[in-house]
């Protein structure tokens, strides 16, 4: 299943004007939300995304917290090393891809539900979130 609402397709992409890296936000389906995008550029050191969503599916209630997808895609990074954070409120299953994910050192994961994350090494991988266990355990 696609992800829905913000989390359709995240790109981050190699086109920022000074720092030649950049987070772009693509949404196959915005369900009305704005999509908000702060950049700061920088010149040289390791790069740090972060992409924070309440969702990837409206599917949910009460008591009732199904995991839904989010797809990330990584575009080349041309070497630099590159962390990711990664943070919904709702369950997300993110699943990264794209010819950038050798240059990915590092991820962290943070929500109040349980996320899990394909495409990546799980030593790279801090995951933070779950609201039953500070160690990612989770509902």
């Amino acid at each position: 299943m696609r992800a829905a609402f913000l989390a359709a397709a995240l790109t981050l992409g190699g086109c920022g004007a000074l720092s030649g890296n950049s987070v772009d936000i693509t949404s196959r389906e915005t369900a009305g939300y704005p999509v908000d995008r702060v950049e700061k550029p920088v010149d040289s050191g390791p790069a740090i995304h972060a992409i924070g969503i309440y969702e990837a599916s409206g599917d949910h209630g009460h008591g009732r917290h199904p995991m839904a997808d989010a797809e990330v895609v990584v575009e080349d990074q041309g070497g630099r090393p590159t962390y990711l954070a990664l943070s919904s409120y709702e369950p997300v299953r993110w699943k990264l891809s794209g010819p950038g994910l050798a240059d990915v050192k590092g991820v962290y994961l943070a929500g109040y539900n349980r996320h899990e994350i394909e495409g990546i090494a799980g030593g790279l991988v801090v995951n933070l979130s779950g609201n039953a266990d500070p160690g990612g355990g989770g509902q």
